[in-house]
């Protein structure tokens, strides 16, 4: 299972958890730091792959992007795609997917 959730009276206001009932990490938190650079700002409809890990689109601010793509685990997270970056395919990533999976 993966969810973003706002926060009341923590360090964060918002955040991202995943894992099955009684188990569940945050794998991502309102200004911490992005694995791209920057902090993270909000969180739009994770989903899980199909290899169990959390894949997401995330706001971001300070960093060379304000948007990008991650996937990982909690703790492991990894960058997959940035605004504004070389697509493999050539020409720049614009307008990510709020809805990755």
């Amino acid at each position: 299972m993966a969810f973003d959730a706002r926060l009341i009276g923590g360090t964060s206001t918002r955040g991202l958890f995943v894992g099955p009932p009684g188990a569940i990490q945050a794998a991502a938190l309102q200004g911490l730091v992005a694995p791209s650079g920057g902090t993270f700002v909000a969180f739009n409809l994770p989903s899980m792959n199909a290899i169990g890990q959390v894949v997401f689109n995330a706001e971001l601010t300070g960093g060379s992007a304000a948007n990008g793509i991650f996937v990982g685990a909690p703790g492991a997270l990894q960058t997959a795609a940035l605004q504004g970056t070389a697509a493999p395919a050539g020409g720049n990533y614009q307008n990510l997917s709020s809805s990755p999976t």
